[in-house]
């Protein structure tokens, strides 16, 4: 075995004292055993470099370095920096390998002279349940990387995502080819280097080799980067994408590299705004009144003021009609008047918000419609025989449908830019 190639594996290390040891022994544990184990520290603060020190102290093929915090970028291109091995891998701190890993990937490379080896993962989530991230590629040996890889790497638009999984850990780099991409990352992206690395480093390659196997088991915990909130998300994506729409400019399919890559921010803005601002627009939507058109500019009562009344009423505010809601009746007035005056963070413009009165304001307002907001069909129906008949309102003036609402997040996974 000793006669194979010399591989290094990338260890960044920051804070995850509990997680290495398990992550050495996994690496020290390959059958593929000409290996380099190169250990960055990252200016940790608890006890991960005592943890590395030991490891070192039993095993020579661990070579042990530390630095101030710098960020995980500066932790690759410094192990990139060192490496003597031929080949590179990555491995990060709180994950671990398949005994196997190495010397399967390995087995590809020297058998059809690729550029790179890929495979898959085990996503290990915070509630123990097991999720698999792979390639969108069939197995196999990739040579027309223009006709076959670059379309779809980044976003494939049929299948809402990335076709090429963009994690470095799953995947055996040659070290003079990687070597021409880290001169030219950006090293103030600490969140989505992976994305920088491997799309950079694919524009270099003649072809890849995808394996479909899955060796890497990646374990999300609560001090990764990506579940930290933090101000810096929103210009850390900025300089991932400045840095990938210069490596594509350098490249023949600049327009369709480029289409993918602003669809791929587009989503990721969706983590921005949720780990920045604490918006999380998986959750929040959209409603859809089917009268919207028919009462949109109009003078409208808004008869409810439950769930479905509330809901009206910030839609209409959200369309500027505020002006148009001339009165906001209920069956129970006063229970529902303390309730909205209890939530005013739940409405729009509530300095500007309708008081909710009985239902005998009808009688005294001029409207052109009266939107019955109540979900059940049924009792809308009976309010709608009510209003006829006690209050003389046409049919033609009474409005309802049963409102829907959709997620804001599939709409933009969706919409094409």
């Amino acid at each position: 075995m000793q006669s194979k190639p010399l591989i290094s594996v990338v260890v960044p290390v920051y804070n995850t004292e509990q997680y290495l040891g398990k992550c050495l022994d996994s690496i020290l544990g390959q059958s593929y055993s000409n290996l380099e184990i190169i250990v960055i520290d990252d200016g940790s603060t608890d006890n991960s470099y005592d943890v590395a020190k030991t490891y070192a102290g039993h095993d020579e093929r661990i070579r042990l370095f530390t630095q101030d915090n710098q960020g995980v970028t500066s932790v690759r291109i410094l192990g990139i920096d060192v490496a003597r091995g031929e080949y590179i891998g990555f491995v990060d701190s709180d994950d671990w390998i398949e005994p196997d890993m190495y010397s399967n990937l390995m087995n590809y490379m020297l058998e059809c002279h690729c550029d790179l080896v890929t495979s898959d993962i085990i996503k290990h989530r915070l509630d123990g349940t097991i999720h698999l991230m792979e390639d969108y590629y069939n197995k196999g040996l990739y040579n027309d990387l223009p006709a076959s890889i670059y379309p779809t790497m980044l976003y494939d638009f049929n299948i809402k995502w990335r076709a090429l999984n963009c994690h470095l850990v799953t995947k055996l780099f040659k070290r003079e080819l990687l070597k021409t991409v880290v001169k030219k990352l950006d090293r103030r992206v600490i969140n989505g280097e992976d994305v920088m690395i491997i799309y950079r480093y694919l524009l270099k390659c003649q072809s890849i080799y995808v394996s479909r196997e899955k060796h890497y088991h990646y374990v999300l915990n609560n001090n990764s980067t990506v579940h930290r909130s933090s101000s810096w998300r929103p210009m850390n994506l900025f300089y991932l994408f400045q840095n990938l729409k210069d490596a594509f400019q350098e490249s023949d399919m600049y327009p369709e590299l480029m289409l993918q890559l602003k669809q791929y921010v587009l989503f990721m803005e969706l983590e921005v705004l949720l780990k920045t601002y604490d918006i999380d627009l998986y959750k929040l939507g959209v409603w859809f009144f089917p009268y919207y058109q028919k009462i949109m500019g109009k003078n409208i009562i808004i008869y409810g003021a439950g769930v479905y009344g509330r809901i009206l009423y910030n839609e209409l505010v959200c369309w500027n009609c505020h002006d148009k809601i001339v009165a906001w009746v209920d069956k129970s007035p006063e229970r529902a008047a303390k309730w909205v005056e209890e939530h005013p963070e739940e409405y729009y413009m509530s300095n500007y918000m309708k008081r909710v009165e009985s239902v005998e304001a009808i009688r005294e307002n001029n409207f052109d419609y009266i939107a019955i907001a109540i979900k059940d069909e049924a009792t809308a129906r009976d309010v709608s025989r009510e209003l006829q008949e006690r209050f003389a309102v046409p049919v033609e003036k009474i409005v309802w449908g049963l409102a829907f609402r959709k997620n804001i997040s599939p709409i933009l996974f969706n919409a094409h830019l």
